[in-house]
């Protein structure tokens, strides 16, 4: 299979590494020395973690274990393998003394043992930290947590949409709505977005509503599995062909907005309440991909909740 030729450079996925480890360490005030990895070996990599952030540093055995274990000398030491029998004798002073600043008095603790193939970064000349132990090559570089947040940004708001719901209409019934008709709501999943991201979600009454789990942004979904068809799909038998009548849109139905502020959301615990629009149930939204298709009302039919409108869905 003939590969594409794009006119911009081309990084292997170890230099993509290294150019991220690279960023970080500037990040955190550091300038890697740049020397060859052993060819050869076992290799001690070591977690660590301290005011500028953290690492995961790799120190060739046959360096590191004479000069922290002077009374074991003669062991081949190039040949260890096993973490496990390294650590009955690890000393108790701190495992790697690191020459840059950031890293004085770091937390360091012994992760693995391993060949020296088995590290994530390419083959020669690699960025490296200075230690009194030896060279300790960068496998790994993130960040410290960023600082607390200053007050004009704390006080920056943001948009949040109160979803309750996510329905899966055919195209023919979404169209064929007319103000009076009600949409039963089969399964409520009140869920607060922003940008198109979880927030957290939600128990509401009437006049607010009460957070029950922080999302992190990091761990999220599109919330494909959350979409509650409201009609049974097509069989081959019933449909050999495309009838677009029948394509499912999905419709997002939106309680209301909010500005929460971003010093609100630092601190967002499960039980926190925020106070809702006067009369907000009465003025629901129902949304096709992010957009106001028609408006309507909170009813209950029976044991359910349903939605009323107010006036007939406008496609985009």
């Amino acid at each position: 299979m003939n590969v594409r030729r794009w006119p911009f450079p081309t990084l292997t996925p170890a230099q993509a590494t290294q150019a991220a480890n690279l960023a970080a360490c500037a990040r955190m005030g550091i300038t890697p020395d740049q020397q060859p990895l052993p060819t050869r070996g076992a290799m001690l990599r070591f977690d660590v973690s301290g005011r500028g952030g953290v690492l995961r540093l790799a120190v060739a055995a046959d360096q590191w274990c004479p000069a922290m274990l002077p009374a074991m000398g003669g062991l081949a030491w190039s040949e260890l393998v096993d973490r496990n029998a390294l650590a009955c004798w690890l000393p108790e002073r701190p495992l790697l003394d690191i020459a840059a600043e950031p890293f004085h008095g770091a937390q360091v603790t012994l992760q693995d043992v391993v060949p020296i193939n088995a590290l994530a970064m390419g083959q020669g000349v690699q960025p490296c930290l200075a230690t009194a132990q030896g060279p300790a090559w960068i496998e790994h570089a993130g960040c410290a947590i960023a600082a607390p947040l200053a007050v004009p940004l704390r006080a920056l708001r943001v948009c949040t949409d109160l979803g309750i719901a996510r329905l899966s209409l055919p195209l023919h019934r979404l169209r064929g709505l007319a103000p009076g008709a009600v949409l039963l709501l089969d399964q409520l999943l009140p869920v607060a977005r922003t940008g198109g991201r979880r927030l957290y979600s939600f128990d509401f009454t009437l006049e607010t509503i009460s957070v029950n789990t922080p999302f992190d942004f990091l761990d999220d979904d599109d919330g494909s599995a959350e979409i509650a068809p409201s009609a049974p799909a097509p069989t081959a038998a019933t449909a050999p062909g495309i009838d677009i009548k029948r394509l499912p849109v999905n419709v997002d139905v939106v309680l209301c907005q909010l500005q929460h502020a971003v010093g609100e959301l630092d601190g967002l615990q499960p039980g926190t309440v925020f106070h809702l629009p006067a009369d907000a149930w009465k003025q629901l939204q129902l949304r096709v991909n992010g957009q106001l298709i028609a408006r309507g009302e909170l009813v209950q039919v029976g044991d359910q909740l349903g939605v009323q409108l107010a006036q007939a869905p406008v496609l985009p």
